[in-house]
C-alpha cells in the first residue's frame, strides 16, 4: 500500500512538472518570439496606466499575443514600476521582450516642428495647437 501511494504521488509530481515545463516553454516562446503585430503601429501609454490596462490594450491592438504572459513577464523582470508614459512606435512582429524593453527605456516617438524666428509666444502657441501630430491644450502662454 505504501509503495502504491509513493508511486501515485511520484506520478502526480511527474505529471505536474511536465505540465509546468510545458506552460513555461509556451510562455517563453510567446515572450521571446515574434509577436502578432503585422504592421508598424503607434500606441499611447497614458500617465497612470497600470500593467493590467496596458496589457489588455496591447492584446486588443494585437501588439502582444497574451496579456497574462505579458503581465507575468513585466512583474518577473521588475519592470512594472519602470514603465514610462508616452507614444511608442512598435515595428511589425516585435517580441514581447522588446515591447517591455521599449517601455522601460522610454523609447518614445520624437516629433519635430520648426518655429520661425521672431514669432511671439502667442503665435508659437497657435502654431503648436494647429500641428495635427500634437495633442493637448496649452493653458499658459509664456511671456
Amino acid at each position: 500500500m505504501k509503495r502504491f501511494v509513493l508511486l501515485f504521488l511520484s506520478g502526480i509530481l511527474s505529471f505536474a512538472v511536465f505540465f509546468l515545463g510545458l506552460a513555461w516553454g509556451m510562455g517563453f516562446s510567446q515572450y521571446a518570439g515574434p509577436g502578432p503585430l503585422y504592421k508598424e503601429t503607434n500606441f499611447m501609454v497614458e500617465p497612470g496606466y497600470g500593467v493590467s490596462v496596458i496589457a489588455k490594450r496591447f492584446e486588443q491592438d494585437r501588439i502582444i499575443s497574451n496579456d497574462l504572459v505579458f503581465r507575468i513577464a513585466v512583474r518577473l523582470t521588475g519592470d512594472d514600476k519602470n514603465i514610462q508614459a508616452g507614444e511608442y512606435a512598435f515595428p511589425a512582429r516585435i517580441s514581447m521582450k522588446d515591447v517591455i524593453l521599449k517601455l522601460r527605456s522610454g523609447d518614445v516617438v520624437q516629433r519635430q516642428i520648426t518655429i520661425p524666428e521672431g514669432l511671439t509666444s502667442w503665435q508659437v502657441v497657435v502654431l503648436l495647437e494647429q500641428e495635427p501630430m500634437l495633442s493637448g491644450k496649452i493653458t499658459v502662454i509664456p511671456d
